[in-house]
């Protein structure tokens, strides 16, 4: 018979099957997208800038002499890092970096160790999902229920395998959270608010956008300002006080640095495009995969999200005050400030929903309050509807087809190449877009040759034809497709619809 302990023991083993799997799934799991190729650029050392001058001048690099921008090196040190991160970095801080750092130092630059940094941290995520909840909800079950749903979430397990800093940032802002509402009610104040303070120099030092955190923390201590006694108002202060004081460091960077590298925010998207990009951001919570019929998936995301607006309406009539109120504020500060920002500035921040991911912590919250009040109450659709969940989740994690082939979005057809690159005796690649270009190293073979030309090359092409085999063309733009045709250079497509080749 089906006991709720057999149940419980059989949700643990799944979450072990699946740990093992994911640790399996990184021994060959060298795709890399071109935000992680960012990472490890910053890693190596060098800046976009020394990198850019070094790919455009005119001449032809192999494999390996990119690869010293890729990870750490004997060239440069932690000092550089922490240099290419203060020069050039929009929103990047150097905690993520500094500790993969010393990692990849000591034990290597292998994705199995690249990535496995960020596995560890996911099991912290699991973890201190697990005594948020709990917490909160003051219920084991409800608590099993919420670490149960972050695993097994799209939108959440992808940063168990990147190369990126937002499995930390999401790890901080949960763990800051739990420490926050634990030192409020603490019989050891001292202890609980240094460790709670230690949570927010983790979380500052991770993450611009960490700094919604700490304003959720702020009204919510505000809002319940009047239930706190003298000693909890001041441990909080200090607490407060000192984390930002420790934070002004890189602080004054980010107000006083100029961003003159990366251009993607900038550029207002219409409030039709943004909403069509939200539904899809939230409904990635439960759902990450395509099926047969097109016009499903649309139901189920318009589904998905009503289950979101139920699961907040019967927080705010069932759960109690202080809850409802740090779970709405965790969900709508984040989103919200960037929203201004965007239709202030003309910016596009929400349309990337790694940037405000407390917000979807926030609505898991809500969802495992509703779930778990229905389980209790031994509700059927509770328990069909946590299965759907499950399952979705499940497909969504299941590692087939490879990597390559699953990432969606921006660039995603540009590394899927490797394949019809490799099939080549003597590769040359032409690029214009050294960002879009420099994941290939992680896939193609070491004959791979790479050329990084302006719009206008002051190259001889028929020169290269005598050299190279096959000649691709990455995501040429009209002024290079132009000048390719005034110099009578025939291009054909391939494969792939993000190369050409010259004929």
């Amino acid at each position: 018979m089906f006991t709720r302990q057999s149940g419980v023991r059989f949700a643990l083993g799944l979450l072990i099957i699946f740990n093992i799997f994911y640790f399996v799934h990184l021994a060959y799991y060298s795709y890399v997208w071109h935000d992680e190729s960012l990472v490890l650029l910053h890693l190596s050392g060098y800046t976009p800038e020394q990198l850019i001058n070094y790919l455009f001048d005119g001449q032809i690099k192999s494999t390996e002499q990119l690869w010293q921008f890729q990870g750490v090196n004997s060239v440069k040190g932690f000092p550089d890092t922490l240099a290419s991160l203060y020069t050039s970095s929009n929103y990047d801080l150097p905690l993520y970096y500094g500790s993969l750092w010393f990692l990849a130092r000591l034990l290597g630059n292998s994705y199995l160790v690249l990535r496995g940094f960020s596995v560890i941290i996911w099991f912290g995520i699991l973890g201190s999902f697990y005594h948020l909840a709990l917490t909160l909800f003051k219920n084991k079950n409800a608590a099993l229920i919420a670490a149960t749903l972050i695993f097994f979430s799209p939108r959440f397990t992808g940063y168990a395998l990147g190369i990126w800093e937002y499995g930390l940032y999401v790890f901080c802002s949960i763990l800051s959270s739990w420490l926050f509402l634990k030192a409020i009610d603490s019989s050891q104040p001292k202890k609980d608010w240094f460790f709670y303070s230690l949570s927010l120099i983790a979380g500052l030092y991770t993450h611009v956008f960490f700094i919604f955190v700490l304003v959720v923390h702020s009204l919510y201590f505000l809002l319940q300002l009047n239930y706190f006694n003298f000693l909890t108002k001041k441990y909080y202060s200090i607490s407060l006080l000192a984390s930002l004081w420790i934070y002004s460091i890189w602080l004054t960077r980010i107000f006083t640095g100029r961003f003159t590298i990366f251009g993607w925010s900038k550029g207002s998207l219409t409030l039709e495009v943004l909403g069509q990009r939200w539904v899809r951001m939230i409904a990635r919570l439960f759902y990450n995969f395509s099926l047969a019929n097109p016009t499903i998936n649309p139901i189920i995301e318009y589904c998905l999200i009503i289950l979101v607006i139920i699961s907040f309406i019967y927080l705010g009539k069932k759960a109690d005050k202080k809850v409802f109120t740090l779970i709405i504020l965790l969900t709508i500060i984040p989103f919200f400030s960037l929203l201004a920002w965007d239709l202030i500035r003309g910016f596009r921040y929400t349309a990337v929903g790694r940037f405000y991911l407390p917000s979807f912590l926030g609505m898991l919250l809500a969802v495992t309050f509703l779930l778990s009040n229905g389980l209790q109450q031994r509700q059927g659709w509770a328990k069909i509807l946590l299965i759907f969940l499950l399952v979705f989740g499940l497909i969504a994690k299941i590692p087939y087809p490879p990597p390559a082939a699953r990432y969606v979005g921006y660039g995603s057809n540009i590394p899927n190449a490797y394949t019809m690159i490799n099939r080549s005796q003597k590769p040359l690649i032409i690029s214009e877009h050294w960002l879009d270009t420099l994941p290939l190293i992680h896939t193609t073979d070491a004959k791979t040759k790479y050329l990084f030309v302006p719009s206008n090359p002051r190259v001889s092409i028929p020169s290269l034809k005598n050299q190279f085999t096959d000649i691709y063309l990455l995501n040429p733009s009209p002024s290079l497709r132009q000048y390719l045709d005034d110099q009578s250079i025939q291009l054909s497509p391939t494969e792939n619809q993000a190369f050409w080749r010259i004929d």
